[in-house]
């Protein structure tokens, strides 16, 4: 859920202040772009290296890290309906 409103506060049984706020259900494409499309980009820019002329990988690595990419770039279709976070596996980049 997402926070839709103003935050208010309200005393529980705990005896503690908790947040409260109005929220709505996410829309899917709202799922896809917290829970797969932003950590995809995160992987793909700490992998950018791996495709630079200047990197020190032979061509198999470079090919392997390139096949890695591809599985990062292919992640908002694998998961398009997407209704849980914890049903995401990410792609094992390969060792460097």
């Amino acid at each position: 859920y997402e926070q839709t409103g103003p935050v208010g506060y309200e005393l529980r049984e705990d005896g503690f202040a908790h947040e409260t706020a109005p929220s709505r259900e996410m829309s899917q494409e709202e799922k896809g772009n917290m829970w797969v499309r932003r950590p995809r980009d995160f992987m793909l820019a700490q992998s950018d290296w791996s495709q630079m002329p200047d990197s020190q990988l032979s061509a198999e690595k470079k090919a392997e890290w390139a096949a890695y990419r591809q599985q990062l770039r292919d992640m908002p279709s694998v998961y398009a309906n997407i209704q849980d976070p914890s049903e995401i596996v990410p792609p094992t980049p390969p060792a460097k």
